[in-house]
């Protein structure tokens, strides 16, 4: 994905919505394929989940590059 659509691009199609949400007190769900998180914080490095499916399940720190090579944010769920 980092090869079509650049890290600022990319940022720019979900954060405006998701930092609103989050700023209200929402909770977010981030999909990745197959998996699921919960999206803790948004830092300007990157952001915080909550990840079950991983060893060390809380405050999980993912960088804006390991973001858009993993697929974060393909498709989010605003909840609440």
């Amino acid at each position: 994905m980092e090869k079509r659509l650049p890290v600022e691009e990319y940022k720019a199609g979900f954060l405006p919505t998701v930092n609103a949400h989050l700023d209200k007190g929402g909770q977010v769900v981030v999909n990745l394929f197959n998996h699921y998180v919960r999206l803790q914080s948004i830092q300007g490095d990157g952001f915080t989940i909550d990840d079950p499916g991983r060893y060390a399940s809380e405050s999980f720190k993912v960088t804006w590059d390991q973001a858009i090579a993993d697929g974060y944010f393909r498709k989010y769920l605003l909840v609440g």
